[in-house]
């Protein structure tokens, strides 16, 4: 079910990001709310009362990099600080990424984007050293996150990339993508 709705956001979004207009009615938005409804009523996120799934695919407009997030209340409520678990879509959807990430927002608005950027992963790289079993998992550690995104907030989320791993368009299915993974990062 999750396969199924991110392979159809992966084949649509671009179209409606391109020539259609942003509002909540579209129907993109069914499948990214299956997806946040879903893992909600998963077994991983049920057994977590602290985790919230919230998505977004823009305010106003359409978002280059939209995104699905577990929120843990006991770390955030928001994006834009913070770290979290989250779903990132590659700009030119050609794939997905689960991704153990930082809020950047926040940073931003205090630093400046350059500094911002260092500080990410400045921050990155310590949180490291607590995450050396998720290589065993398929997760890169390795900064090489490829969202092919402007610049913008699409592109700082490659400077706040903790741990990551991809998943192409089209190659999802029948292989089972590892929503328990989450299990794992959070």
């Amino acid at each position: 079910m999750i396969q199924k709705e991110l392979e159809v956001i992966l084949s649509r979004y671009t179209q409606a990001r391109m020539g259609e207009p942003f509002n909540g009615e579209h129907e993109i938005f069914s499948n990214f709310e299956a997806i946040r409804e879903a893992l909600a009523q998963s077994e991983a996120v049920q057994s977590r009362p602290h985790l919230r799934v919230k998505y977004s695919a823009g305010q106003g407009n359409w978002a280059r990099v939209p995104w699905i997030a577990f929120l843990d209340s006991r770390e955030t409520t928001t994006t834009q600080k913070g770290v979290y678990c989250v779903y990132l879509f590659r700009q030119d959807m050609s794939g997905v990424y689960i991704t153990f990430n930082q809020g950047v927002t926040e940073l931003i608005r205090q630093n400046g984007r350059p500094r911002a950027h260092q500080e990410l992963q400045k921050r990155a790289e310590a949180i490291h050293q607590y995450c050396s079993g998720l290589p065993s998992k398929g997760f890169s550690l390795i900064k090489g996150i490829d969202l092919r995104a402007d610049a913008g907030l699409g592109a700082d989320y490659e400077y706040s990339t903790i741990a990551y791993k991809f998943y192409e368009a089209g190659n999802m299915a029948p292989r089972r993508i590892e929503w328990v993974a989450w299990a794992g990062l959070m």
